[in-house]
């Protein structure tokens, strides 16, 4: 005979058990990480740290301007979220279950997707090639909005409906009441919005051209490729010219980055239409070669 109350002890020692396992399983990539980064093959040293914080003040400075966009953006879509997702639970308005549809359905679209859009409406705002153009696109994301809303609806009318008749406002309502009840799931959103941005390298490296307004994932890959972040690629023209003359080998005209007639290693179509494009260009308006982007 099983003793009273042996069952659930099992239960709660193997699932404790489990709990540990899988706590151990996903800590240990990250603790070997951080074992390796003291590691070197004379032994236990902090010359790694040493020389990304210390000796490389640039990539500390990139440090700490990517966590503060970061917070910005995570900031900017939880305000968002936050209004938004109390809009679509708790009121009621023509087209409401369509326009929440349509929130799903931009929840699968790749950011690819509204790229091009993005990069032509900061062309026209002059934003590309600035912190902005990292900002205000990404505040805007419907992953927030739907976690909030679904969490927002959880709670009961008449909780609201009781606050109200005690003179509390909407503003009040929200704040004061539905913001401490959905707690957890803010902080979900709010860890979702900062890991999205801050892992991000695709909008980064196509709406900020300059090393000088890199974020963290950009910089570290220019360090991975032997090129400091602190380099100046704006003029590609004197950089192949310094080159040439600290070298003094001459860089070929077909390179495919500073080569002096780089354009000429397209096919003959694609020649044609880079050449109807510059003719088309209107020297006022935003670039748009084909095949020549910038």
């Amino acid at each position: 005979c099983q003793p009273k109350g042996g069952v659930p002890r099992v239960k709660r020692f193997f699932s404790g058990l489990f709990a540990a396992l899988v706590v151990v399983l996903s800590a240990a990539p990250f603790l070997y990480v951080f074992v390796r980064s003291f590691l070197s093959p004379g032994g236990v040293t902090f010359q790694y740290y040493y020389d990304v914080f210390l000796a490389s003040p640039k990539y500390l400075f990139r440090f700490w301007k990517s966590i503060g966009m970061a917070v910005c953006i995570a900031a900017g879509q939880l305000l968002i979220s936050v209004f938004a997702g109390f809009g679509f639970a708790k009121y009621k308005f023509p087209g409401r279950n369509f326009l929440f549809f349509l929130l799903m359905i931009l929840m699968t679209l790749p950011v690819q997707v509204t790229l091009v859009p993005d990069f032509i409406m900061l062309g026209y705002m002059n934003l590309l090639n600035t912190y902005a153009a990292l900002i205000l696109p990404s505040i805007i994301v419907p992953l927030g909005t739907f976690i909030l809303t679904q969490s927002f609806k959880s709670v009961p009318d008449t909780v609201l409906d009781a606050a109200m008749l005690d003179g509390c406002s909407k503003i009040g309502v929200l704040f004061k009441i539905l913001v401490p009840v959905v707690q957890p799931s803010i902080v979900t959103a709010s860890i979702f919005a900062f890991y999205w941005i801050w892992q991000d390298f695709f909008q980064p490296l196509i709406f900020v051209g300059s090393p000088k307004t890199f974020t963290i994932p950009l910089a570290l890959n220019m360090y991975t490729q032997g090129v400091h972040p602190g380099l100046d690629f704006s003029d590609i023209t004197s950089v192949a010219r310094i080159a040439e003359e600290c070298t003094a080998l001459p860089v070929h005209p077909r390179h495919p980055y500073a080569g002096d007639l780089v354009f000429t290693a397209f096919s003959g179509s694609h020649q044609d239409a880079i050449k109807k494009g510059f003719a088309a260009q209107d020297p006022d308006a935003l670039w748009e070669v084909p095949y020549l982007p910038i």
